[in-house]
């Protein structure tokens, strides 16, 4: 996979919604999610609020690197589509609750 076709596939499932890093650069930057290459290869990394870098996996090739982040931007937006289906039960539970208790 290249660039390219990542991120054609990223802008086709909605997960340009996401803050991705694909330059030295971003390793700096805070809330940030992306590959880099290093001196042993390529990285998927993340970055938290504080812009501490955490490195995901390592692969051999930009490819795989660019395989590999796509299936964790996959499995954030699973995570939060699970998540604000939680929030949308849970709502709805409380306000018949609330309705019950007189």
């Amino acid at each position: 996979m290249d660039s390219k076709e990542f991120y054609g596939i990223v802008k086709a499932e909605g997960l340009d919604k996401y803050n991705i890093g694909d330059s030295e650069e971003s390793r700096g930057m805070a809330n940030v999610i992306g590959v880099a290459e290093d001196s042993n290869g390529w990285v998927v990394f993340e970055t938290d609020e504080r812009a501490q870098y955490h490195v995901i996996s390592k692969h051999s090739s930009e490819g795989e690197c660019l395989e590999a982040l796509l299936e964790e931007l996959r499995d954030k937006k699973r995570v939060e589509d699970i998540m604000k289906k939680l929030k949308k039960m849970r709502g709805g539970r409380s306000r018949e609750h609330a309705g019950t208790q007189q």
